[in-house]
C-alpha cells in the first residue's frame, strides 16, 4: 500500500509489542501497529491497538496493558480471543441488580487457561457445572495436589485418576460466569452468560463431548446454547430416571453446526443422587 503511493516517504511502519515497542512475530489483541510518513511537507504519525472485531477504545486500551510480552510469544501460545473474552467477563456488570448472583465475578477458566491449557487442540471434553470449581481458592488449577470432594466425585465420574490425568483432554467451566450463589437464577443472568459461554466453547476446536452437571448447568445449555424452546425441556429428573445420566448427539451453533456428544449427569455435590461413570461413552484417551 505504502509503495503503491509514489508521493509517501516512509519513515516506519511496524506491529510492535505494547511495553517494549519491539517488533513481534504474532500480532495478538493489545499489539501495536505504528506508523510514521511524510506526505509532501508534512509528517504523519498514528497509531492504532489491535483487539477484536467491535472493542471498544476502552477495552483495547487493557488490552495493550495487560497483551503478553514479544518474548513470551511461542507456538503454544493461546489464541488471540481469549483475552477479550476474559476482559468481557471481568467487566461483566449486566447482572449486577439480580440478587441472587455475587460481584465481582469470580470467574474460574481464564484466569488459569494460559498456564494450564497451553494446548487448547488437546482438549476433547468440556465439562460444565453450576459453580463447578467451587471457588478460585479450591481451584484443581490453583491447588492440584488439594482435591475437594466435588473434584473426588468428578473424577470418579469421568474415570481419571488425577488433575495431571484430566488436564490432558479435559476442561472445566460454569454455566454461569459470575457463580450463582441462589439455587436459581433467573432467565434474563441466564441469557446473558450465555454469550460468553458460547464464546468459550467455540475456543476448543477439536471438541468431541460435553458433560452437563446437574439441573441447572442442563436448563442453561438447553435454553440458551442449543436454542431450545422452555415448554419442550424435559425436566432434569425425568430425563435422567433410573440410569442417572443419559446422552444425545447435538449440532452447536456456535461450531458452525458441527456435531458435538454430549452426556447430561447428575452434579457431583448439589444433588441427593450420584451418576455413575460415564468414562467408556467420552471416546479413547490420547
Amino acid at each position: 500500500m505504502f509503495e503503491a503511493e509514489p508521493r509517501l516517504q516512509l519513515d516506519y511502519a511496524a506491529i510492535v509489542d505494547p511495553a517494549t515497542l519491539e517488533p513481534v512475530t504474532h500480532a495478538l489483541p493489545g499489539c501495536v501497529a505504528l506508523v510514521a510518513a511524510r506526505f509532501g511537507a508534512v509528517r504523519l504519525i498514528d497509531n492504532l491497538i489491535f483487539g477484536p472485531a467491535g472493542s471498544s477504545p476502552e477495552m483495547k486500551l487493557q488490552l495493550a496493558l495487560t497483551a503478553p510480552h514479544a518474548e513470551k510469544e511461542s507456538a503454544s501460545t493461546p489464541r488471540p480471543e481469549i483475552d477479550s473474552l476474559r476482559l468481557k467477563i471481568e467487566k461483566c456488570r449486566d447482572c449486577a441488580a439480580v440478587s441472587s448472583v455475587s460481584l465481582p465475578p469470580r470467574e474460574f477458566l481464564f484466569k488459569y487457561l494460559k498456564r494450564d491449557y497451553p494446548n487448547l487442540d488437546a482438549i476433547r471434553v468440556l465439562v460444565i457445572g453450576g459453580c463447578a470449581p467451587i471457588g478460585p481458592s479450591d481451584s484443581p488449577y490453583r491447588h492440584p495436589e488439594q482435591p475437594n470432594l466435588f473434584l473426588a466425585r468428578l473424577y470418579e465420574l469421568l474415570g481419571v485418576a488425577s488433575f495431571a490425568e484430566f488436564k490432558q483432554r479435559f476442561a472445566l467451566t460454569d454455566a454461569a460466569r459470575c457463580h450463582a450463589v441462589g439455587n436459581r437464577v433467573d432467565e434474563r443472568t441466564l441469557e446473558y452468560c450465555a454469550r460468553h459461554l458460547r464464546e468459550e466453547i467455540k475456543l476448543f476446536p477439536d471438541l468431541e463431548s460435553i458433560v452437563i452437571l446437574g439441573e441447572y448447568a442442563y436448563l442453561q445449555f438447553q435454553r440458551h446454547i442449543l436454542g431450545r424452546e422452555r415448554a419442550g425441556i424435559k425436566p432434569f429428573p425425568e430425563l435422567l430416571k433410573a440410569e442417572g445420566w443419559t446422552q444425545e448427539s447435538v449440532r452447536l451453533p456456535c461450531y458452525g453446526e458441527r456435531e458435538v456428544h454430549v452426556l447430561y449427569c447428575y452434579h457431583p455435590t448439589f444433588e441427593n443422587k450420584k451418576s455413575p461413570s460415564v468414562a467408556g461413552y467420552l471416546g479413547s484417551k490420547p
